[in-house]
């Protein structure tokens, strides 16, 4: 394990970790240009779905938050008001860049996108300029059975002290619709993006396609 991870020494946690508190991290990329961040989608249990940037010891959260929100483990559907702001050591419990709420815990939320997030890449090819530095991710499916995958950009806020990134769908022309389940992305030398889709829920079969994102 490298010798500056935040437990290499194995006193206060297992040596192989670099930051926890994360539920289900899908897909994890680090950005090839700016500072080089590690960027992660952190699938939900219920209600919200949620994109950190990944620091060295961070502690993100779950199970006492989910998203911005506090959780509850015995009723995920009705989160506390108020929850612990710090980890069981004393360390604080950090923020996503974003989230949006998931349609299963939130259906009649004409807001609410999708229900897993899939990670995705910070844009720095030149095919498409007007994504550079650009997080462009996903959510799996608006359902489980039907494939209905989406995909979404993400910008950094402008202002230095705000951390909350904004979220957009990234509108498609041809096809309009992704019409799959969206299940991972790839990144070329070239720093351009593929979407990865299955047609069906699981992995199997030969339903299986691979997008490259170009201008039309």
């Amino acid at each position: 394990f490298p010798s500056d991870n935040p437990f290499a020494d194995g006193k206060k946690g297992r040596p192989e970790i670099f930051a926890y508190g994360m539920r289900n991290a899908w897909r994890i990329s680090f950005d090839r240009g700016g500072n080089h961040e590690l960027f992660a989608g952190d699938v939900g249990q219920t209600m919200f779905e949620e994109v950190d940037i990944i620091v060295k010891g961070g502690n993100y959260g779950w199970n006492i938050r989910e998203g911005f929100h506090c959780f509850n483990p015995k009723d995920a559907l009705h989160p506390p008001e108020n929850c612990p702001k710090v980890g069981a050591s004393g360390e604080p419990l950090l923020d996503p860049i974003l989230e949006y709420k998931n349609i299963n815990g939130q259906r009649k939320d004409p807001e609410a996108r999708g229900i897993s997030v899939t990670g995705g890449y910070v844009y720095r090819g030149k095919a498409l300029p007007q994504l550079e530095g650009k997080y462009v991710f996903a959510d799996w499916s608006r359902n489980f059975v039907l494939p209905d995958g989406a995909l979404f950009v993400a910008t950094r806020p402008n202002s230095p002290g705000e951390k909350k990134w904004t979220m957009e769908p990234l509108e498609l022309v041809s096809p309009k619709k992704v019409g799959a389940f969206i299940v991972s992305f790839g990144q070329d030398a070239d720093g351009e993006l593929y979407v990865l889709t299955n047609g069906r829920n699981l992995i199997t079969g030969s339903t299986g396609k691979v997008y490259k994102l170009v201008p039309m």
